[in-house]
């Protein structure tokens, strides 16, 4: 089966202090309604939730959300220690594969033609992934009579 979704905001105006809204399926291949918001038009950005901090080991993968309100629609720009992430325009920012220079603050600007605000700031933390000891000197067997005291040494080197 093969879906196509669509995103559609609609502003409706109302003309009396009573408006009704109508939203009929015509057909089959009508788009289906899943969301419905009503607001003022001109009202100002709010922060609902801002996002919060994560740790992470590198290579692994940081999801940030905000949740805001306010008259649409509604513009989000991310931002990684004060500078603007080029095409990061959604209330989610998902970063995977993630390296150690990525470590830092991320914060949102929430925007509409009304106002501007500005999320709080979310710190990503990126630890770096353990790496097992590399052996440079192995063992060496050794024969001793049962009861005699036996000693093993290797040599070993974080990698």
């Amino acid at each position: 089966m093969f879906c196509v979704w669509n995103r559609y905001t609609c502003c409706a105006t109302a003309l009396t202090s009573v408006t009704r809204l109508s939203l009929d399926k015509v057909n089959y291949y009508s788009p289906r309604v899943d969301d419905v918001r009503v607001g003022w038009a001109d009202e100002p950005v709010s922060l609902q939730t801002p996002p919060q901090g994560a740790a992470i080991m590198e290579g692994g993968s940081a999801t940030f959300t905000v949740q805001a309100d306010g008259g649409p629609p509604l513009c989000y720009q991310w931002v990684f220690q004060g500078a603007i992430i080029p095409g990061a325009c959604g209330a989610t920012l998902t970063l995977t594969n993630v390296q150690q220079w990525q470590a830092g603050t991320y914060s949102v600007t929430v925007s509409n033609h009304v106002s501007s605000l500005a999320g709080g700031a979310a710190t990503l933390q990126v630890d770096p992934v353990p790496h097992a000891p590399l052996i440079l000197v192995q063992p060496q067997s050794h024969t001793v009579p049962a009861g005699n005291a036996a000693s093993l040494a290797v040599v070993s080197a974080n990698s």
